[in-house]
């Protein structure tokens, strides 16, 4: 489920891609990553940031499983790299090619997927369990079976009846959503453009927390295996990111405020 080029050290390779650096929790908000030239972006450019969903991950379930099965899919799942065909499409890649910095969590799918987008550029590329997907909610229904795809709709369902009930985001989700989005936020300031490679479900809180912070980009859009969201912000004189005004003359609230000391990430 990898591309075998990818995986080798590039030490010593003239023109090899930049090695991987990985991060923990506690260097999300504090580390200063390696850039491609030493040159920031310059102060009236448009800091850019591109949400990439993962590509198709190797790993197929087949058949009806119960509750336990589901259990044991996510953890297959979880671990399971690229399919070894899947291939991101080329305006993505160009698109790649051209940030200034390329991010990833650090589960195998979104790992695989990030370097097939880098493929043979020097772009640095850095790996953290922030942008990790969230735990999915799983029903315990002992006796029931279904194929996966049935399993999906539950799940989703589920979901959505939270979403029209108006539950409120649990605070854990919404504040590594916060994090994240500041995080990502500095690195654009820092390289002008940055694209992360993310997951499905948290994706979608991370493009919520951004446009909280002044973040705009369309509201149509897709959300298969390699689709992509970008978002812009905006850059003053003294080239910070900044919200954009909102409406009378007020900066754009923050929906989430406050720092992760600890980051809640599945196993």
């Amino acid at each position: 489920g990898t591309v075998a080029g990818d995986r080798r050290s590039a030490a010593g390779r003239p023109g090899a891609p930049a090695a991987r650096r990985r991060l923990t929790p506690a260097d999300a908000g504090t580390h200063s990553p390696r850039r491609r030239d030493d040159a920031a972006m310059t102060p009236r450019s448009t800091p850019r940031i591109l949400l990439v969903r993962h590509g198709r991950p190797a790993h197929v379930q087949q058949g009806w499983i119960d509750h336990a099965g589901l259990h044991r899919w996510q953890r297959a799942y979880d671990a399971s790299g690229l399919h070894a065909d899947d291939v991101p499409p080329a305006a993505l890649r160009d698109a790649a090619a051209r940030a200034g910095l390329l991010v990833t969590s650090d589960l195998p799918r979104a790992v695989d997927s990030a370097e097939r987008l880098r493929g043979g550029s020097a772009a640095p590329l850095e790996v953290t369990p922030l942008l990790r997907e969230l735990a999915l909610w799983m029903p315990e229904w002992p006796g029931v079976r279904l194929p996966l795809a049935g399993w999906a709709v539950v799940i989703g369902v589920h979901a959505l009846g939270r979403r029209l009930r108006g539950t409120p985001v649990p605070e854990p989700v919404r504040a590594r959503a916060g994090e994240a989005a500041r995080w990502l936020a500095e690195r654009a300031r820092r390289h002008g453009s940055v694209v992360a490679v993310t997951h499905a479900a948290f994706r979608g809180h991370l493009d919520r927390a951004l446009r909280a912070e002044g973040w705009h980009g369309a509201r149509t859009r897709r959300w298969a295996h390699w689709s992509a969201w970008e978002l812009t912000g905006a850059v003053p004189d003294d080239g910070r990111v900044v919200a954009p005004a909102a409406s009378g003359g007020r900066a754009a609230p923050s929906g989430y405020s406050g720092s992760v000391p600890s980051l809640r990430m599945r196993r």
